[in-house]
């Protein structure tokens, strides 16, 4: 419980409460991960509390395009608390004070990680996406990225 209410802080705090990095995408590896590179040294980020289609599922490089689209090569401000068992760091990206997660809910380019999918907030940018038909959810039947990986 404590994890999932400090995620939920994370996500949904500015710039502040957390640890921050200041740097460059150097590196978009799909739709909720990329490279930040700060002082010459490169942070693994996986984006809190999102989950992109893998790279080969249906819409996993649309996904990755968008993500690059709105931060490749721009300097971010990541907070983050810790790291996940890839040895990435958990965290929320911003550019121009916008948060990075959430545009890419409210685009239709991602999916509420299946943890944070209890919380209403996040569900509600989720569902008005594919009400209104926004990126993945034009298509037919988007499979989730956690259904892929068990058969994949």
């Amino acid at each position: 419980m404590k994890s999932y209410l400090l995620a939920v802080i994370l996500l949904f705090s500015g710039p502040g409460l957390a640890a921050t990095l200041n740097g460059k995408v150097v590196k978009v590896i799909d739709g909720d991960t990329i490279v930040v590179r700060q002082n010459g040294v490169s942070y693994r980020i996986r984006m809190l509390g999102i989950d992109a289609p893998e790279y080969h599922q249906p819409y996993g490089k649309d996904s990755r395009r968008a993500l690059d689209r709105q931060i490749g090569g721009k300097r971010v401000t990541v907070q983050y608390d810790e790291k996940d068992r890839y040895d990435r760091y958990l965290g929320t990206v911003y550019y121009r004070n916008n948060n990075i997660n959430l545009n890419l809910l409210r685009n239709g380019e991602v999916w509420v990680y299946k943890q944070h999918r209890h919380n209403r907030e996040l569900m509600r940018y989720e569902n008005a996406a594919r009400q209104q038909r926004l990126g993945l959810w034009r298509h037919p039947h988007p499979q989730a990225p956690w259904v892929y990986r068990q058969t994949h």
